[in-house]
């Protein structure tokens, strides 16, 4: 907004303004009564210049909600590994499984605890990483407390004499 109001010939409003207020957005100026007759004289409110007005990126200041992309990436195979080992111990569990879980939703927790003193959005993903990290850990430690052995599955069959006629008899355990 400052170029439009330099352009339009208000150079001393944006060098009044650079001096007290630099790097202002339109709605942190809306109480400057300059400010207000310059966007009534071009027929803006300030919520309008404030749409105008880009964003600026300044070095060292960062989206609140923001997460870096390395942190984001390590949160995606984190979480889908201890998901997935989450799975495995309902589905299927099995010793490996268990300790899958436990290896899994450590590093979960790790990461998670790690990145909690982060921005907001960077904080919600590490809580859901703690979250997600020890539902894995509890269901593998649930599995290698609560292991049971591995179901055997048979199919016997025995030849069978009834009334002097022979057949098979077929028996099966899942």
């Amino acid at each position: 907004m400052a170029y439009l109001i330099k352009r339009s010939g208000r150079r001393d409003l944006v060098d009044r303004v650079a001096q007290t207020r630099n790097n202002a957005h339109i709605a942190e100026l809306a109480d400057d009564a300059d400010l207000r007759r310059w966007l009534d004289s071009v027929g803006l409110s300030a919520a309008e210049a404030g749409r105008i007005q880009p964003s600026y990126d300044f070095p060292g200041e960062e989206d609140d909600q923001t997460v870096s992309a390395d942190y984001a990436l390590t949160s995606i195979l984190i979480s889908g590994a201890s998901l997935t080992t989450i799975g495995l111990n309902l589905v299927a569990p099995s010793r490996p499984s268990g300790w899958a879980g436990v290896v899994a939703g450590s590093a979960g927790v790790i990461a998670g605890a790690v990145n909690l003193d982060g921005n907001d959005g960077t904080k919600k993903v590490a809580v859901a990483n703690i979250v997600i990290g020890g539902g894995s850990i509890a269901a593998g430690l649930y599995r290698l407390i609560e292991h049971r052995p591995a179901r055997t599955e048979a199919v016997v069959v025995v030849p069978t004499a009834d009334g002097g006629r022979l057949g098979f008899a077929v028996h099966t355990t899942f």
